[in-house]
């Protein structure tokens, strides 16, 4: 999942995501444009995957 608006957006997303039966199992911080003050981030989300 690549997602603009971290962290409103994405976190929203990701928590209908997990109320949907995935899993987070990682999410990482993405700084593709060194010159802007924002940054990208990629989350992987597995099916079926219980929270830790």
């Amino acid at each position: 999942m690549r997602r603009c608006g971290w962290p409103t957006l994405t976190g929203h997303n990701l928590a209908v995501l997990v109320e949907g039966g995935y899993g987070i199992v990682s999410v990482t911080p993405v700084d593709q444009f060194l010159w802007s003050p924002h940054v990208e981030v990629v989350a992987l989300l597995e099916r079926g995957r219980k929270r830790d």
